[in-house]
């Protein structure tokens, strides 16, 4: 069986169950057009998980065809795991990207390629903490996802590196925000705050990581 996903034509037993996850605040100037532009990739569903905008994100999103989710406590982490609870059970990929058009929807079908999904790269060798992403669902519920805050990028390089998952990089083409304001860039405490999380996370995540290692090589 063949299925096309935005223009690539895959060899498939069956169409895959694409589930677009966007988490974002005060972007009511870009989000139609996102979630215009990836619906364009044919993806299953697009779910917008707002948190609590002061703007018309939520209705603009509606609007464009999205799945609006609330999630009124602040913490990126906790906005995309509110996107993958609200994803339909039966998704077979969940996809990842910022709601401000930084990310280019046209790379979408690049990364739920089988041939990119199941190709088997030993080491890790990612270059960028980039949101945007694809993981397969089953494999991501198995990874143990903990963080909550601005370290959930990092913590799933580190645990699909540490389990040896097959992983790829591509290049996606960012591109300048169509509107809005970053919530990080720009803002010194939310520099220095971003950066403090991801540093904690890396540090705490090594040892937690190490820790088993050391435990299950001792098992043997």
């Amino acid at each position: 069986m063949t299925h096309q996903i935005g223009g690539k034509r895959l060899a498939l037993r069956r169409p895959p169950i694409v589930s677009a996850i966007i988490p974002c605040i005060d972007e009511e100037t870009a989000i139609g057009q996102v979630v215009t532009a990836v619906l364009k990739q044919n993806v299953s569903e697009v779910i917008v998980v707002d948190g609590a905008s002061r703007d018309c994100t939520a209705e603009r999103a509606k609007a464009a065809g999205a799945r609006v989710v609330v999630e009124p406590r602040r913490g990126y982490g906790r906005a995309i795991q509110a996107g993958i609870a609200a994803a339909r059970d039966d998704a077979d990929i969940l996809i990842f990207l910022d709601g401000d058009g930084s990310d280019s929807a046209e790379f979408i079908p690049g990364l739920v390629s089988p041939g990119l999904l199941l190709r088997l790269v030993y080491g890790a060798s990612f270059t960028d903490l980039s949101p945007f992403r694809a993981i397969r669902r089953d494999e991501l519920g198995r990874l143990g996802m903990k963080e909550e805050t601005y370290g959930w990028n990092l913590e799933m390089l580190m645990r699909v590196a540490a389990a040896g998952l097959p992983a790829v990089e591509i290049a996606v083409g960012q591109r300048r925000r169509i509107g809005g304001v970053s919530k990080v860039s720009g803002n010194l405490v939310a520099g220095i705050r971003a950066a403090w999380s991801i540093s904690a996370t890396f540090v705490r995540l090594a040892l937690e990581l190490r820790h088993q290692r050391l435990l299950a090589d001792n098992s043997c």
